[in-house]
C-alpha cells in the first residue's frame, strides 16, 4: 500500500512538471517585425481621471493600439518619442501581463502590451 501511494505521488509530480513545462512553452512570446505608428495617449487611472502631463506610448498596427511597456524593452521610451506620429519599422515582442510593474503583488493594469527590441528603419 505504501509503495502504491509513493508511486502515485511520484507520477503526479512528473505529470505536473511536464504540464508546467508545456504551458511555459505555449506562453513563449511572439517576436515580430511590424510597421507601426508611434503615438502618445494621456494616462487614465482606474477612476477615469485623465493626466495630460503623463503621456504613454502606444504603437498603432493595423488600427490596433498596443501599449509600449518601457521596462524589459531594449529601446527606451525616450528614443521612441523621437518618432512620435511617424510610421517606423520595429522588431517587437508581443506579451500579455502587467503593464505598470513586474511585481505581481503591486496594483497594475493588465492586458496585451509590447516590448520594443529594435528600431529597424525610420
Amino acid at each position: 500500500m505504501q509503495r502504491f501511494l509513493i508511486s502515485l505521488v511520484v507520477m503526479f509530480c512528473i505529470v505536473n512538471v511536464a504540464n508546467c513545462q508545456l504551458r511555459k512553452l505555449m506562453e513563449e512570446p511572439d517576436t515580430v517585425i511590424v510597421n507601426a505608428k508611434v503615438v502618445t495617449k494621456p494616462f487614465v487611472n482606474k477612476k477615469g481621471k485623465v493626466y495630460l502631463n503623463m503621456p504613454e506610448l502606444y504603437l498603432v498596427v493595423d488600427s490596433v493600439s498596443l501599449f509600449v511597456k518601457g521596462c524589459n524593452s531594449c529601446v527606451s521610451k525616450h528614443d521612441l518619442m523621437q518618432y512620435k506620429d511617424s510610421v517606423i519599422t520595429l522588431k517587437i515582442v508581443l506579451r500579455r501581463g502587467l503593464w505598470d510593474t513586474n511585481n505581481p503583488y503591486e496594483q497594475s493594469r493588465i492586458g496585451k502590451y509590447v516590448n520594443v527590441l529594435k528600431i529597424l528603419s525610420d
